[in-house]
Order: C-alpha cells, then sequence, then structure tokens
C-alpha cells in the first residue's frame, strides 16, 4: 500500500469552479458529458411465476450496502426481463441508487438486473475511468442526496443526476487515485475478516473452554460461594444456589482467563487498525479527489509520512 502513495506537491496551481478549487489540469464537468447512456430499471410482475426464481441476478436499492451489492434475494428469467421495464447491466458497470436510498453505489459485479431504485451508467472511458467516478461519487452522496430536496418524490430526477457536476483529472491520475483508494479499502476488507473470524474463534474458545476446560472440571452450585442478600437483580436466591456451575481448579481457571484475555487483545488491536485506515481512507478521499494532494507513480514513500501529509492539509 505504502508504494502506491505520493508525496505533497507545494507547487501545484488551482484555480476555482462552482464545487470548489482544484488544479488548473483538472476538468469540471456534468455527468451526462463523460457517460454514453442511462438505464433505468424495473421490476416483473410479481404474480407472473414465469418470470420469476431464474438465474438472472435482480436488485433493489436494499441490496446495497457499503458501497457494493451486499446480497442476491431474488432471480428472475429471462421472460421477466422481456416483459418488464428492468435492464441487464453487464458487469463493471456503475449502479447509482436513485430512489430509496439515494447516495447508495457500486460496481456491478457481474451482469446484474435492477429496479426502478437503481441508474445504471454507461461511460466514455476516453474520459473517466469507472473505478475513478465510483470513488468520486462516494465522496460527492451528501451532493447528491442534497437533489432529491428540490423533489417531491424520494429520489433523483434523471436531468439531476445527468447534469450532477464532477471533478475529473486527467486518465493516469484518475487510475492512480482508483488504486490508492481500492488498496485501503482491501485492507479495511481484510481487517474486518480477520475481526469477525477472531470474533467466532472466541465464541468457539469459550463454549469449550467455560464448559470443558483443558480437562475433567466439576460442577458447583451457587450455594458454595457466599451470596450478598436474598437476591440479584430479582433472581431468587434459591434459583441462583441451585445453577450449575462448572469450575476448572485454580489453574486451569488462569489458563483459560489468559487465553480469552489474549482473543480481546487480538480484537482490540485489528478493531483500531481498521479505524486508523477508516481515518486515513476519508482523508485520502478528501485530498485525493480535490487535487490537494497529488500522486506520482511510483514512490516508495512510507504511508505513516502520507498520513502526516493529510495531517498537515485537514486541521485535527
Amino acid at each position: 500500500m505504502a508504494e502506491q502513495v505520493s508525496s505533497l506537491k507545494t507547487d501545484v496551481k488551482y484555480k476555482y469552479t462552482p464545487i470548489g478549487k482544484i488544479p488548473v489540469d483538472w476538468e469540471v464537468v456534468q455527468l451526462k458529458d463523460i457517460s454514453k447512456k442511462f438505464f433505468n430499471g424495473g421490476t416483473p410482475d410479481t404474480t407472473n411465476r414465469d418470470y420469476w426464481d431464474g438465474n438472472i441476478p435482480w436488485v433493489t436499492g436494499a441490496d446495497f450496502e457499503n458501497q457494493q451489492i451486499s446480497q442476491i434475494r431474488h432471480y428472475i428469467t429471462n421472460e421477466g426481463v422481456d416483459n418488464s421495464a428492468t435492464n441487464i447491466i453487464l458487469k463493471g458497470r456503475l449502479l447509482v441508487v436513485t430512489r430509496n436510498g439515494v447516495g447508495k453505489l457500486a460496481i456491478a459485479p457481474f451482469d446484474i438486473a435492477i429496479n426502478r431504485d437503481i441508474t445504471g451508467i454507461i461511460l466514455d472511458q476516453e474520459k473517466t475511468l469507472t473505478n475513478y467516478l465510483y470513488w468520486y461519487l462516494n465522496y460527492s452522496k451528501n451532493r447528491l442526496k442534497a437533489l432529491i430536496q428540490r423533489t417531491s418524490i424520494n429520489g433523483l430526477l434523471r436531468a439531476d443526476l445527468e447534469s450532477f457536476v464532477v471533478s475529473l483529472p486527467p486518465i493516469s491520475e484518475q487510475k492512480k487515485i482508483a488504486e490508492i483508494l481500492a488498496t485501503v479499502d482491501d485492507e479495511i476488507h481484510k481487517t474486518t475478516q480477520i475481526i469477525d473470524k477472531t470474533k467466532e474463534l472466541k465464541k468457539g474458545l469459550m463454549q469449550r473452554l467455560l464448559t470443558r476446560g483443558n480437562g475433567h472440571i466439576p460442577w458447583v452450585t451457587g450455594a458454595d460461594f457466599e451470596i450478598r442478600g436474598t437476591s440479584i437483580n430479582s433472581l431468587p436466591r434459591e434459583n441462583l444456589e441451585s445453577f450449575l456451575i462448572p469450575l476448572p481448579p485454580a489453574k486451569e481457571q488462569k489458563e483459560i482467563a489468559e487465553i480469552l484475555s489474549s482473543t480481546d487483545d487480538e480484537l482490540e488491536t485489528e478493531s483500531n487498525h481498521r479505524d486508523q485506515l477508516i481515518l486515513l481512507k476519508k482523508g485520502l478521499m478528501q485530498v485525493l479527489l480535490t487535487g490537494k494532494l497529488r500522486v506520482a507513480w511510483p514512490s516508495n514513500r512510507d504511508i505513516k509520512l502520507v498520513r502526516q501529509d493529510i495531517a498537515d492539509i485537514i486541521p485535527p
């Protein structure tokens, strides 16, 4: 990841535009100027079973999470496509939620049919890269959301989407920006997977160690312990006294506690690492997508120095 991030250039010249200050070699364009076609979506007749349970994945805005398609809950048939307003968006093209969840977006992970919540966009790849525009719209989602306040529906009008203003670096810089952000995003995803697996490990360890231990465990009841008062949180004393507790020897108790504490420490470490990556990603989006931090390729700059570059630009 460190090899993909450049140093801050202080000699960059800027110009003022309707969407803020950007480098002089960047353009400001409307989305329709860099797009070849916009696709609407639709829903096949839900009462016609011939249209459903086919092999074509079909999604709504509810299937988007963390700026990607999180699940496929429904599949439709070719007949369902032919007899409805849905469209199949090819793998790698941009999907923008324009109703019931404006601000969500994704790059189609495979050929996929969409409902009316979603607009599919074919971009002119000679002008802009899909991956760059994905990150730019992700960064600009609050501007997209602001457009729905002008309408009586909970969604974006096609005209507003087409005229949405985008800042556009040269293609080479678009590629570098997208690669940097994708790399950090991948690290966040990998760390999240480690956290999830560690949580599952802890759950399994607790179930095993606290019931079986490392060997034979005797069982005791609450009556074997000194109890303050007659109840705890309204639990009758007689119920508490009869509650069975597996009790390993003191040495084994210590070993079990150390194992579980070690797992907790790993969870805390990975969670802190993910939090730092999320902050780094947010900072990189703010400076890379506005041209405050320019990229050079390749770079051997350490990621800690890049964080310092960002800190110099963004007040704490």
